[in-house]
Parts: structure tokens; C-alpha cells; sequence
């Protein structure tokens, strides 16, 4: 349900507008993040995840349709050699993050990575923007998986977690 929202809702409206807006280009590719089909669309001077997350239902549908997209694919730590590359390090403690996830919306990999996981010595930390932070805390136990969180934005700050073993973004 939430993908069928999330896409005719807040996405269709400038996907009908690609070729307007590619004609308006003289049909050259977008190099400039903040000038492409949403902003065209919408009339904006800002980048699709601050848009999105100035309307927090909308983000909710968004946050949602990220968790649910892969809910049938293989978790990354099944098929990944965790153990080899992550875990089998003797630096590692209590106090090192082990594996920073960026843009992690609701901390899905991050809690699928705990479950699979449990005894990982070291810290789990969900980053994103505060809003996306402040949507997560109320739709996932992120306290019962000892995950982290910090509010950052990844594309105007510099990284905030130093010593990490790992970062983790995916798409």
C-alpha cells in the first residue's frame, strides 16, 4: 500500500514532468542536484530529502516504502563474509562503532544485522536527518537492538563517528 502512495503521491507528479523538464534543459543530464525533475515540478531550491521530510506523513510513506522494498531480498550480512571482514578483529570493543549506517531510515539492516549477530562486540549507529531520526524513534525498538542513533546530514556535514570499522549505505 505504502509503495503505491509514496510513488503516486509524491513522485508521479514529476515523473510526468520529465520530458517538460528535459526540453527545458535542451534535453542535457541534470548537473546540478539542486535544479532536476522535483524541483522543476515543485518550484524548488532544495534537495528531494529536506523537501520530503518538511511533511511528515510523507516522510512516513517514504520511510515505510524503503522498508518495505526489500523486505524480500536476502539481508546483505547472508551473503556478506561479516564474520572475515567485520567482526574477526581483535581492535574491536565495546566502545568502537563497528558499522554506521547512512541514510538508515527506520535501522531495518541495522536491526536485520543485530538479529543475525547478536554477540558483534562494538556500537551500531543509525544516521539521517533529525526529522527522519525523529520519525524512526517512534516506529522502531532501536534501544532493544543497541542501536545508536545520530542527526546528520550526510551531503553538508562532515562525518561526526570517528574509528569506525564500517559505513554502510545502500539504495
Amino acid at each position: 500500500m505504502y509503495t503505491n502512495l509514496i510513488s503516486f503521491h509524491e513522485f508521479l507528479p514529476s515523473v510526468q514532468k520529465v520530458p517538460e523538464y528535459l526540453q527545458s534543459t535542451n534535453y542535457r543530464n541534470p548537473d546540478d542536484p539542486m535544479w532536476a525533475p522535483l524541483q522543476y515540478t515543485h518550484d524548488l531550491k532544495i534537495d528531494g530529502f529536506t523537501w520530503l521530510c518538511q511533511d511528515p506523513e510523507a516522510l512516513t510513506r517514504f520511510n515505510s516504502f524503503m522498508e518495505g522494498q526489500r523486505a524480500d531480498r536476502p539481508h546483505w550480512g547472508d551473503w556478506f563474509p561479516v564474520r572475515e571482514k567485520l567482526l574477526d578483529h581483535a581492535e574491536i570493543t565495546p566502545d568502537t562503532p563497528l558499522l554506521v549506517d547512512l541514510g538508515a531510515g527506520r535501522g531495518h539492516d541495522l536491526i536485520g544485522f543485530r538479529q543475525r549477530f547478536p554477540d558483534a562486540p562494538g556500537k551500531l549507529v543509525l544516521e539521517d536527518l533529525s526529522s527522519v531520526i525523529d520519525e524512526v524513534c517512534g516506529a522502531q525498538d532501536l534501544e532493544a537492538a543497541s542501536i545508536d542513533t545520530v542527526a546528520h546530514d550526510f551531503f553538508a556535514e562532515v562525518q561526526p563517528v570517528q574509528g569506525k570499522t564500517a559505513l554502510y549505505m545502500c539504495v
